[in-house]
């Protein structure tokens, strides 16, 4: 619009902001041949060329593209702002054309809300002669039915949605689904596969299928909402505890390219874009790891493929990493500065320490750069073979993404504690009181999970426990309740029965206090690192051997047959 104040002649012509790579807006003649922001220019221009190929019903043209001024924007968009300052001081500001202003304190001094059409038509007027422009308007009662009808009467003009429930639901009645404000095609065609649903009307209809299909997700909120004519700022999500500290979805890095088939250039590329990444993920704060890494790629027919990677484990850096370069660089400066107070003359010390400062922060670079680069590799290591089942293939674009961070922030449901706070942080004598001795070291394991400061705790407790066990031994107890003996719960008719000698390795085995960041296994006692915990447990579940198999496929209320039961009970919940 700005462009075509400057250049009046455009007014009836198809006319595009950008260039023959990239469009950023259209005029309303050029969108009438189909042409779209964020579309590459040539296509565009073959689109009004061409308009029978699109289904337009448009003669021929020619696509005019004008060269973008955003200085100039910003400037005519300050003018039309000011305007909106008098009706609202803290209207919200969407982007350089469009936002949204509550008019409800304006309303009570100026004529009330039966007069809301004649001020909007009065601010729409003010905004026409200050700066030559036209504006189009929505007026209804929230946030999300006015910015839906503000596209009623386009160019130019205004729509109302009354604030009354029969207005309201006799509005979105025939609302197709897409028009409302974060429902994407993807979202517009499953309602349509799913439930043959394309109106806000029809959602209404099939509320309790809607529950029944999204149950568990965000979207069957938004859905009902949308279905009633609710803005989100109108409902109080039921929400628990913020939980994480890392605020971001994902990292991407992506680049453009002329056609290109070699493998050899592609991996470098993707060298490129991984170092890329990892740099980004090392200069967040606090330093990133993930456990999804994507890779996405364009063909030189523009068909979009995008192939991810689950990992085992996170792929990044530690959580630490950052603190540990600060800390480094902490230190050395406080020893300087030691050194500067207690020098006499100050010269000598100053330049000593200046001197140990740089090498302090060259070795701190050399070790940062050093973890860069192995990120870099891994998430190359991981995603090469991935491009190479795409080829043989000529590609135009080439990006990396990763995903799944550690840490990431999440809304618990209303009413969802933490595990931690089922956890004391109490002393020794504490912790031995909330569990039996036999199991303090499945205890101290779940400390180290938790990041529980425990070693004085887990030397304590083990050598408890180890007594424990020698005594039921010397007694010829049967310790079926120990830790190692767990494995053989279903040993009832004495196959593979464990001897007293390696049972009484299995608890020489728990009593060792872990290193930091290593658990127990419950199943078999092997120490593991936290990273592929979860992978080892399920191992057991999933490789069960036959002769168990047989056990439970036959009813038994022996005591190895319930124990495999349960082993088998808890992996199917967690698959569910």
């Amino acid at each position: 619009a700005v462009e075509i104040r400057a250049q009046p002649h455009l007014a009836n012509k198809p006319v595009a902001v950008g260039g023959i790579g990239m469009i950023s807006t259209s005029n309303y003649v050029a969108r009438l041949y189909g042409v779209r922001s964020a579309m590459p220019g040539f296509i565009g221009q073959e689109m009004v060329r061409n308009p029978h190929l699109v289904g337009a019903k448009m003669p021929p043209d020619e696509l005019i593209f004008v060269q973008p001024d955003y200085a100039k924007y910003g400037q005519v968009a300050d003018e039309i702002r000011s305007i909106f300052r008098e009706y609202d001081p803290h209207f919200q500001a969407h982007s350089l054309d469009e936002a949204c202003l509550d008019l409800t304190s304006y309303l009570a001094t100026h004529g009330g809300p039966e007069a809301a059409a004649s001020v909007v038509e009065d601010l729409r007027r003010r905004v026409r002669e200050k700066t030559q422009l036209t504006c189009s308007a929505g007026i209804g009662p929230n946030l999300m039915l006015a910015k839906v009808a503000s596209d009623d009467n386009k160019p130019d003009g205004q729509s109302q949605v009354l604030p009354t429930r029969d207005a309201v639901l006799s509005y979105i009645e025939d609302l197709p689904v897409r028009r409302v404000p974060g429902c994407g095609k993807v979202l517009e065609r499953q309602l349509r596969v799913m439930l043959d649903v394309t109106t806000c009307g029809d959602l209404r209809r099939v509320a309790a299928r809607v529950r029944r299909a999204f149950a568990g997700r965000k979207t069957c909120n938004y859905l009902l909402r949308i279905s009633l004519g609710l803005s989100g700022q109108e409902v109080g999500e039921e929400e628990g505890d913020e939980v994480g500290d890392v605020g971001r979805k994902s990292l991407s890095s992506e680049r453009s390219f002329s056609a290109e088939s070699s493998l050899e250039v592609l991996s470098q590329r993707l060298r490129s874009l991984c170092r890329t990444v990892a740099e980004e993920m090392a200069g967040s704060v606090p330093p990133l790891a993930a456990k999804t890494l994507a890779l996405k790629l364009k063909t030189s027919s523009f068909e979009m493929r995008n192939k991810q990677v689950a990992c085992r484990r996170y792929v990044g850096f530690d959580a630490s990493f950052g603190a540990v370069q600060a800390g480094r660089a902490f230190t050395s400066g406080g020893k300087h500065d030691a050194e500067v107070g207690l020098n006499v003359e100050g010269v000598s010390a100053s330049e000593e320490g200046s001197a140990n400062q740089i090498d302090q922060h060259g070795a701190s670079r050399a070790a940062r750069e050093a973890e860069v680069a192995r990120v870099s590799e891994e998430i190359y290591t991981i995603l090469l073979p991935v491009l190479e089942e795409q080829l043989p293939c000529s590609f135009r674009l080439l990006g990396v993404c990763v995903s799944n961070f550690r840490g990431a922030c999440t809304v618990l449901p209303k009413g969802q504690q933490r595990l931690q706070s089922f956890f004391g942080k109490g002393d020794s004598t504490s912790d031995a009181k909330l569990m039996p001795s036999s199991r303090v070291d499945m205890g101290s394991a779940t400390g180290t999970a938790l990041g529980i400061e425990h070693d004085e705790q887990c030397r304590a407790a083990n050598s408890r426990s180890a007594d424990l066990q020698s005594s039921r031994l010397c007694e010829g107890r049967d310790p079926q309740v120990s830790l190692g003996s767990i494995v053989n719960i279903d040993s009832s008719d004495g196959e593979e029965e464990v001897s007293m000698q390696d049972r009484g390795k299995l608890v020489q085995t728990d009593s060792k206090v872990l290193p930091p960041g290593t658990v127990h296994c419950p199943v078999c006692g092997v120490a593991v690192s936290l990273q592929e915990a979860d992978y080892h447990v399920n191992q057991h579940y999933d490789s069960t051997p036959a002769h168990k198999k047989r056990k439970c496929s036959s009813v038994s209320t022996s005591q190895g047959g319930i124990g495999d039961l349960l082993l088998r009970g808890s992996r199917a919940t967690l698959e569910a």
